[in-house]
Formats: structure tokens, C-alpha cells, sequence
């Protein structure tokens, strides 16, 4: 499948979104037009919702949609950071970058493994100071894992070269400073486009 028909199938119309939620294509125009769902434009001006965005927006609007549809056809992505400002920043522009990768959140370590042991992420963007366990624990703990051990761990952090360094030696693929999210992206980008599989990131 050539990445022009995944991103095809990771999307649906305007008019295929309001029969899945049994409403006027006119409700839907007007929920995008306030913002209430997301939606892209193509190059020919056409209205595009993705499909985990719509099975966000049936859950959290109580429609009932079918099951499978928020599943995702591209890769994982699971970003760690206390900070809920963060995390919605960096989900953004994850999503306004590669739109058809699925993106799950977490505040703190132990959620983190809890999320991986429900879904394995192909790459994890993991704030390395974090309350109840630390990243560098979270780390220990994948490359600890066989089944996990294969997780792309891009680090980040605001305290310096020192706490990355310790992140490296757990096993991360790369780090960068939170004042650096630039570099993180293009890391990003290299992971995704090899399919997280065995690159390793200067």
C-alpha cells in the first residue's frame, strides 16, 4: 500500500461522516466550522475528517459509531510529560505533521507502562522528569522487556545535557532540550518513515 492510499484510508468525507453519525452533511460542515471536530483540506478544497478524530468525537458526544473505525492503518505514538500544555503542543503537531498516526498521552511513568502494555507504541516521546517514576526508570524498564525492547524512546528534557545523558545510557535512541523541539521532530519523522524499525538516531 503506497502512503497516498494509507492516508486515504485513514480519512473520510463530509458526507460518509454524517451517515456514520446519522445526522445532516450540514451538522457536520457546521461542528467543523466551530471547531467542535476536527477536520483537513485537500489540495482541491475538499473537507477531510480523520477517522480516530471521529471516533474521539462519537465517544465523547455519546454517538454511536462502528467498532473499528478509530483503529489506525499507521504507526503508534505514545508522548509522556507532566505538563497537560505539553502534552496537548506536542499531540498537535504530531497530528498536524503525520495525520495518520495514532497518538496516546500519558502524564506520569507508570501510566506510560500501562499504556504500552495496552497498545505497543512504535515510538515514545518521554519526558524524563516525571512524578511517580522517573523517564530513566520507564526506560530501564522497556529495554528490560523483550517484547517492548524494540520501542524508538526519543527523550526530552529542560534540565540539561547531564539528565540525557542518563536517559541515553538506559537505552533511549536519542534526546533532545525542550527548547529543541525542532531536532525532535526531524527524529520523528526518520523513525516513522523507516517504520520505527532499527534506525537509531544521532
Amino acid at each position: 500500500m503506497t502512503q497516498g492510499e494509507e492516508q486515504e484510508r485513514s480519512f473520510i468525507g463530509t458526507k460518509e461522516a454524517a451517515k456514520l453519525l446519522s445526522v445532516a452533511p450540514t451538522t457536520v460542515q457546521r461542528w467543523i466550522d466551530s471547531g467542535i471536530l476536527r477536520s483537513y483540506r485537500t489540495p482541491g478544497g475538499h473537507r477531510r475528517v480523520r477517522r480516530n478524530d471521529m471516533a474521539e468525537f462519537g465517544k465523547e458526544h455519546k454517538y454511536p459509531l462502528p467498532p473499528g473505525l478509530g483503529e489506525s492503518s499507521g504507526a503508534r505514538v505514545l508522548v509522556v510529560d507532566d505538563s497537560s500544555s505539553t502534552l496537548k503542543m506536542l499531540k498537535r503537531k504530531i497530528l498536524e505533521k503525520f495525520p495518520d498516526v495514532a497518538v496516546e498521552t500519558a502524564t506520569n511513568g507508570i501510566e506510560a507502562l500501562l499504556k504500552i502494555g495496552h497498545a505497543k507504541p512504535d515510538v515514545m516521546i518521554l519526558d524524563i522528569i516525571l512524578p511517580e517514576m522517573d523517564g530513566v526508570e520507564v526506560i530501564r524498564r522497556i529495554k528490560k522487556t523483550r517484547s517492548y525492547d524494540d520501542i524508538k524512546i526519543l527523550a526530552i528534557t529542560a534540565y540539561g545535557k547531564k539528565i540525557g545523558d542518563r536517559a541515553m545510557a538506559a537505552g533511549a535512541t536519542a534526546f533532545f532540550a525542550k527548547n529543541d523541539l525542532a531536532r525532535m521532530f526531524d527524529a520523528l519523522a526518520t523513525l516513522l518513515a523507516a517504520g520505527a524499525r532499527g534506525a537509531k538516531t544521532e
